[in-house]
């Protein structure tokens, strides 16, 4: 698979700001079993591997923290799966499941149309071709909140301060 460079495709947004604003699913070390398994793969030259405390699921911009108060206190903490891990075409990422719950979620923000729930493990820093593979392994997370956080770009990593938490199902 043709992979294309993550940032460079991705300076635009970053043009004419030094945080963007955005709703995240963290997972504060659940991923540790899954991430210890794509290290050899997250190790190559040509990728940015997304270090263990910055790893997320975005679910993109969205409403004021309020009004997404008030639709998340009727969703309930969700059981997970994160994988298998894959080649896409900026990186490696993992689809989180179940889509229905996840899904909940990214409209609870006020998002529309199509949303594919992933978490990206590795971004690509170059265009280049790597073989596609799966990686069969997946890790179970429990999703109690969602965050509203600042999001920053320093380089070729993505770092965030936490705005506000909402807990679900309250």
């Amino acid at each position: 698979m043709k992979l294309r460079n993550h940032w460079a495709e991705t300076a635009h947004f970053w043009e004419h700001r030094d945080v963007w604003r955005l709703w995240y699913v963290t997972f504060d070390g659940q991923l540790d079993f899954l991430r210890c398994w794509l290290e050899p793969i997250l190790d190559r030259p040509y990728l940015s591997a997304v270090p263990q405390e910055w790893l997320h699921m975005t679910l993109g911009e969205g409403d004021d923290a309020e009004t997404v108060r008030e639709r998340c206190k009727d969703l309930q903490p969700v059981d997970a799966l994160v994988g298998p891990a894959r080649v896409v075409d900026e990186g490696i990422a993992g689809t989180v499941q179940p889509h229905e719950e996840i899904d909940a979620l990214y409209r609870a923000i006020g998002g529309s149309g199509e949303f594919w729930p992933h978490v990206s493990f590795a971004y690509s820093r170059e265009e280049v071709e790597m073989e596609d593979l799966e990686v069969n392994a997946s890790d179970a997370v429990y999703i109690p909140a969602i965050s509203l956080v600042d999001v920053r770009r320093d380089g070729e990593v993505y770092s965030w301060e936490l705005v506000d938490r909402l807990t679900l199902g309250t």
